[in-house]
């Protein structure tokens, strides 16, 4: 539909003391539920596009449309229209001591409700849920000062999240953040995208760009827009995202071993299970029918296997017919029904050669947990790689899963 947007910016210019434009001519449409990276170099215009879209700034030339009405500084003044306006919209700024100014952390989680005169027991009801869902109750009545780098991002997102907007602006939120608060916080905004939150996220880390995002905005040098697309769809053309293509496999499309070796510590720190899929009797796939209906059968299955996973999960082609899985669930019994629909989807699978043959496909695949405690992710992969083996010695077209404490 045309008008399901939340956000919409037409031929969007904005520049700094009327010097040169740092945003220029952007358009942009933002739909309700959207999960968006906007990448850049620093210097691009992310942050100044954000503070557009939390009408904290407004263009020079061009309109920004949200919720249906153009945004204008005189808009925002209206009282009512601000209130619901703030109500719709919370901004996670990159440094979170602009954003911390209460004497507690409570008092700073309920700053935003008490200026939009909440019922007292309703605010008091809320801020210690959102304080307890953030893990922060024990908190509350520490100064914000005291706080580490990564308390102080989780209490500006619960002063956000306590209002419960429908969009969240975030600005390079991983930034100096310890690895174990950078995984949280990536889990927090899967969950929010989940439950229906709209989300924006601007970072330069383009590892990170596949476990936060599905779609994706690019700010180049000239501060112009020149992509918006499905992350997904995108990835045969990485040119403009991982380093000229080096991370992306060229015939399937999904990551290489090269993005296993730049992305180590993302992959050990965030994903909990490896699993190792392997196409049976792919060789005689080759012999039969000719290498590219080979290469188009290594294609069909990455795509089902792409599409089984969640988005935040991970593909890679580890080489030949094998393929690595990695999987952000901690949970086994939910590993292992992802790797069972995995497998059940690719031999249900018919590869179309005419009108009247069609080639039906097998997989084994072997499973494991990665061990918080192992040093070198080889030793889950190896793991993963012997139950493989095991499962295509006992019969093929079956998943061995490994439990491990």
């Amino acid at each position: 539909m045309e008008n399901d947007y939340i956000f919409r910016l037409e031929d969007v210019y904005y520049s700094f003391n009327k010097g040169n434009p740092i945003l220029k001519g952007i358009n942009l449409t933002v739909r309700k539920g959207d999960k968006i990276a906007l990448l850049g170099s620093n210097g691009t215009g992310k942050s100044t596009l954000l503070k557009i879209l939390d009408g904290l700034i407004f263009p020079e030339q061009g309109n920004f449309i949200a919720f249906g009405e153009h945004i204008t500084e005189k808009k925002m003044m209206d009282e009512k229209f601000a209130c619901f306006f703030r109500q719709k919209v919370g901004f996670v700024f990159q440094d979170s001591d602009i954003q911390l100014f209460c004497s507690t952390v409570w008092e700073e989680v309920a700053f935003g409700p008490v200026q939009l005169h909440s019922d007292e027991e309703w605010i008091k009801r809320r801020v210690d849920n959102t304080l307890k869902v953030l893990g922060l109750y024990d908190l509350r009545d520490r100064p914000p000062y005291t706080l580490s780098g990564g308390e102080k991002k989780k209490v500006a997102i619960a002063s956000v999240l306590v209002m419960d907007p429908d969009v969240l602006l975030f600005d390079e939120p991983t930034n100096e953040l310890d690895p174990k608060t950078k995984y949280w916080l990536i889990d927090v905004i899967n969950k929010l995208n989940k439950e229906g939150k709209t989300i924006i996220i601007s970072t330069h880390h383009l590892e990170m760009v596949p476990l936060i995002a599905e779609n994706i905005v690019i700010l180049t040098e000239d501060h112009e827009l020149i992509t918006v697309g499905d992350l997904h769809k995108m990835i045969g053309n990485m040119d403009t995202l991982l380093e000229k293509r080096s991370m992306a496999d060229p015939l399937t499309g999904v990551y290489n071993r090269r993005y296993l070796e730049i992305c180590i510590d993302f992959i050990k720190g965030y994903f909990k299970y490896v699993l190792m899929v392997d196409i049976d009797h792919f060789k005689n796939i080759n012999d039969t029918y000719g290498h590219d209906i080979g290469d188009l059968v290594l294609k069909e299955t990455a795509k089902i296997c792409a599409k089984t996973i969640r988005s935040s999960d991970r593909i890679i082609r580890f080489g030949g017919e094998e393929f690595l899985i990695f999987l952000a669930t901690e949970d086994d019994d939910v590993a292992y029904t992802v790797a069972e629909r995995i497998r059940k989807n690719i031999e249900e699978m018919e590869i179309r050669l005419s009108d009247d043959k069609t080639i039906k496909l097998t997989i084994s695949v072997g499973c494991t947990k990665i061990l918080p405690n192992e040093k070198n992710l080889d030793f889950a992969i190896k793991r993963a790689d012997e139950k493989l083996y095991k499962a295509k010695n006992t019969g093929r077209n079956k998943v061995i899963f490994e439990y491990v404490n």
